[in-house]
């Protein structure tokens, strides 16, 4: 066999391999990306701190069925939440009421903040007008409108609704954000978080 054969064989023998090698190397990148899961909205998942609040309701017993008159198949009325003494320098309050388990992934129901440091809840039925109690601010749902909606699944599976409350050590965010725009506002500056979760089935 000529000798100009055989460096041209060796050539593109190693040619070759590195063309595999390389090609092994992108897809199992590409396979390490697609098997990463995505990162859960703490919001709705898990309270991105330690609880240091308690949150509790007289209307909604914490793990229970939520009473169809605080769901869009009875009256659609908020439900009063009040929340324990929370941490030093807090200035104010926010929540954010979702649903993990709708189809589309996290569904918000309830977003307000800037609520004063010295109130100790939200009353139940609250207007969803933008402002309320001492200036507090009420944001967009995922139903694109301010204020609350209440559980309305699809039927069949059982969801959970997670209440969330943080103790924050500012106020005056912009008006009308939505869950992810005041989550980008909260970064840094919460104090103490705690939870409440009702359940709902059709």
């Amino acid at each position: 066999m000529p000798s100009n054969f055989k460096q041209t064989t060796s050539a593109l023998l190693t040619l070759t391999m590195a063309t595999v090698a390389s090609i092994a190397v992108s897809i199992l990148t590409t396979c390490h990306k697609g098997d990463t899961a995505p990162e859960k909205n703490p919001i709705t998942v898990a309270a991105p701190v330690p609880q240091t609040l308690t949150v509790s309701s007289p209307d909604i017993a914490n793990g229970q069925s939520i009473a169809k008159k605080f769901t869009a198949d009875g009256a659609n009325l908020s439900p009063a939440i009040s929340w324990s003494t929370p941490p030093d320098k807090t200035a104010s309050f926010a929540l954010i009421a979702a649903d993990p388990d709708a189809p589309g992934g996290d569904w918000i129901h309830w977003v307000v903040y800037d609520i004063p440091a010295n109130e100790k809840g939200l009353p139940a039925n609250v207007s969803n007008e933008e402002v309320i109690l001492n200036h507090a601010r009420q944001g967009k749902n995922s139903f694109r409108k301010t204020g609350y909606g209440g559980p309305q699944p699809p039927p069949g599976k059982l969801h959970h609704y997670y209440f969330t409350v943080y103790a924050l050590d500012g106020r005056g965010l912009p008006k009308g954000l939505d869950a992810s725009g005041l989550l980008k506002s909260m970064q840094g500056h919460i104090l103490g978080t705690g939870r409440l979760m009702g359940t709902y089935k059709r």
